[in-house]
């Protein structure tokens, strides 16, 4: 199936820590660029300040860019929603920067403004999956998509790829590109719980959170998984690695009885240049050897080492966007109360809400694991509110 037809422009995505959703595809295309086959699957997989060193001409800068931002850049997601966005800056290396062991990290950074916004993606993804919505953040502040370790154009790091060793690259890579704080962190999914952890690191550096249907520590417990759950489809993600390591991907081409292809067919109405660049990034060994290492430390060291870097954040902007009970119910575990499914996954958002007394949970209508490409109306507002909020705040800290 085409991307054009509802999926994504390339591999399925595993189950991390949620359900397995199957979402219709007629929502997916809203933005004009749906998900991939088996990003339902990752989803199913997942759902598993101060101001230092900052000058008020900086501050001044970033508060006229919030300014000429009021106009709602929703515009440029709905603007010909018969063109994809533009993939060019996601299929070349862009900031890439080398870290401490030598291995090249690659961050993907638009607009201008302060504070930065860093953007880490949900589990299986890279940079590419904030194609739709970031030129809107961008027109809000400068922000930086991150390629994790193994995917786009970041080289594979050692095992474990685990929260805290995820985390520690981005730090070094920040370090690395001068990129400095304070930061607005904004996660999806997996890359939520990997924000959390590095605001509880770097306190006086984030300036505010923005979480889209986080992933949650524990999940295969709080949500009552079937044993075997978050790792059923690791013989998919070995069958992928060996066809990829062989160079014998096609992409569309399903292996029996599997539901998906370990690379979906690009949408056709990209240009040829741009479908192959997608299949070249999406083929790669690195992505379903990552793709398992990460889910296999899920409930195991990542939860544990948010569990012991958890810490109150005082009053940092925060905003959680949940996706609706519709959406998130629609393909519970079998065996599993829909209702109780739920309801543990709202209230793991809810308890890390008040990690700051300005934490808020908001349920989106309307919107699945996918917020940003059902309601990227509902996160750009989320997102201009809790960086005007940021600059507010550290306004008021210069000003003292």
């Amino acid at each position: 199936m085409s991307e054009a037809e509802g999926q994504l422009d390339s591999r399925p995505q595993p189950r991390s820590g949620r359900g397995r959703a199957r979402v219709s595809r007629a929502t997916l295309t809203r933005a004009g660029d749906p998900l991939p086959p088996w990003s339902k699957a990752v989803f199913q997989t997942m759902l598993g300040r101060a101001v230092r060193g900052g000058t008020i001409v900086k501050w001044l800068t970033g508060l006229a860019a919030l300014l000429s931002s009021l106009a709602t850049p929703v515009g440029l997601l709905a603007a010909d929603a018969t063109q994809p966005p533009s993939v060019d800056a996601y299929i070349h290396p862009q900031t890439r920067v080398r870290l401490p062991d030598g291995r090249n990290f690659n961050l993907v950074c638009e607009g201008k403004g302060t504070p930065t916004a860093i953007l880490d993606g949900s589990l299986s993804q890279w940079s590419f999956e904030w194609r739709a919505i970031q030129p809107a953040f961008s027109q809000i502040t400068r922000t930086c998509a991150v390629d994790r370790a193994g995917f786009g154009f970041s080289d594979p790091g050692p095992l474990p790829r685990d929260a805290a060793a995820e985390v520690s690259d981005l730090q070094d890579a920040l370090r690395a590109a001068k990129i400095g704080g304070p930061y607005v962190l904004v996660g999806h999914s997996l890359g939520g719980q990997e924000m959390r952890l590095l605001a509880y690191r770097w306190p006086k550096l984030v300036a505010a959170i923005l979480l889209i249907d986080p992933g949650i520590e524990h999940v295969s417990k709080r949500l009552s998984y079937p044993p075997g759950y978050l790792k059923a489809d690791f013989p998919f993600y070995t069958y992928c690695f060996q066809q990829a390591v062989s160079g014998k991907i096609v992409p569309g081409a399903k292996r029996a009885p599997d539901e998906d292809a370990c690379a979906d067919q690009p949408n056709p109405a990209r240009p040829i240049a741009d479908q192959k660049g997608i299949v070249a990034i999406e083929t790669r060994p690195s992505i379903f050897s990552t793709i398992m290492a990460e889910i296999d430390s899920q409930d195991t060291s990542s939860s544990a080492e948010i569990d012991a870097a958890r810490h109150p954040l005082g009053s940092i902007p925060l905003v959680i966007l949940s996706s609706d009970k519709v959406h998130f119910t629609a393909d519970t575990p079998a065996g599993v109360d829909s209702d109780a499914f739920y309801k543990a996954w709202i209230a793991a958002h809810v308890d890390q809400a008040r990690d700051s007394s300005q934490g808020e949970n908001r349920i989106v209508d309307g919107a699945s694991h996918w917020i940003f490409n059902e309601r990227p109306d509902v996160v750009i507002a989320a997102f201009r509110e809790v960086v005007g909020e940021a600059r507010h705040q550290l306004t008021q800290a210069l000003a003292r």
